[in-house]
């Protein structure tokens, strides 16, 4: 849910709704930090979307199905997934049919993730002309002062990272 900058908005509109209840004599100050993260994150979906623009024709992989929001409030269609739980492998019939893919060239990336080993991805991109890039869907990489917006920005910047040749 929380990939998505229309569903973090609402998370935070939530979330002032309910610290102005609990504690209205700081409302206004509630109201000026929802009005900031809110114009944040339009500009950095306006500029997110501007960058993968390109791309939205572009095949790839994600290590597991979790993308959804991002993938639409941006314009991107994956071309399939490892594994829709990712304390699961992927079984045999999966891992060729992704290999096929990448071998007939219709995705140019695979996206792995930090938590998780990533072996069998590499094992089926192996000698194809697929990259692998990591994306950090929990936000690992970010400082832990950091903004929701630098994270859009990171994975932003991970699907150019992966687009761009």
């Amino acid at each position: 849910m929380w990939l998505g900058p229309d569903q973090a908005l609402a998370i935070a509109k939530a979330i002032t709704k309910q610290l102005v209840t609990v504690d209205a004599k700081n409302a206004d100050y509630y109201h000026s930090n929802l009005q900031k993260v809110t114009k944040d994150i339009e500009v950095a979906k306006g500029e997110i979307k501007a960058r993968l623009s390109n791309y939205t024709n572009q095949g790839y992989f994600v290590f597991h199905d979790a993308y959804g929001y991002f993938e639409e409030a941006f314009g991107l269609k994956q071309t399939g997934h490892f594994t829709v739980d990712p304390d699961r492998k992927p079984g045999a019939k999966t891992l060729v049919k992704i290999r096929e893919a990448l071998v007939k060239n219709q995705a140019q990336c695979v996206f792995t993730e930090p938590q998780f080993n990533d072996g069998f991805v590499k094992s089926v991109s192996k000698h194809t002309k697929t990259k692998v890039v990591a994306l950090d869907p929990l936000g690992i990489s970010i400082p832990k002062n950091g903004r929701y917006v630098d994270f859009l920005y990171s994975l932003g910047n991970k699907f150019t990272e992966c687009f761009e040749r």
